[in-house]
């Protein structure tokens, strides 16, 4: 084999194509363990941070909001469907706030409805966001969504 230096280029040139194909595949499968890995991360995330909204207070019309999961959420966005005009607005609070409003696992935060001019607030220390809303007369749905994507609804009925 020695002295047939064809044959040995084909083998050397085998083996090393071979090499090369298994370091190929490896990083392939050790790209896709990673990213699906990481996929279930936030997916586990998502299932174990759901929350909940109910009724507080009717005056002002204040909403609980809950984490009833075993890890804390952000809340990002609330929305509301009014029904009789179809009409629907959003407040964005990861923009309108600069610091997050976070909620612990077992905690919770008040969305408090104000009157138009009295101001949208996050006040940490009671645990209270303010929102300015005019709501017309029949049915609201609101909507509170979190940075994982996880929501929570209720529907008021103003009179």
């Amino acid at each position: 084999m020695i002295r047939n230096k064809r044959g040995t280029a084909e083998i050397v040139g085998t083996s090393l194509f071979l090499v090369i194909l298994l370091f190929f595949f490896t990083n392939v499968i050790l790209w896709y363990d990673i990213s699906a890995r990481q996929a279930e991360s936030v997916m586990l995330d998502k299932i174990n941070s759901p929350i909940s909204i109910a009724i507080f207070d009717q005056d002002p019309l204040t909403f609980r909001v809950r984490s009833i999961g075993i890890k804390d959420v952000q809340i990002v966005r609330v929305r509301w469907i009014e029904a009789a005009n179809d009409n629907h607005g959003c407040v964005d609070i990861e923009r309108l706030i600069p610091i997050p409003v976070f909620i612990q696992s077992g905690w919770y935060i008040d969305i408090k409805l104000v009157k138009l001019g009295e101001g949208f607030n996050f006040y940490p220390e009671n645990r209270t966001l303010t929102i300015e809303y005019s709501p017309p007369k029949g049915d609201v749905t609101f909507k509170v969504f979190t940075n994982l994507g996880n929501s929570a609804v209720y529907r008021y009925s103003f009179r």
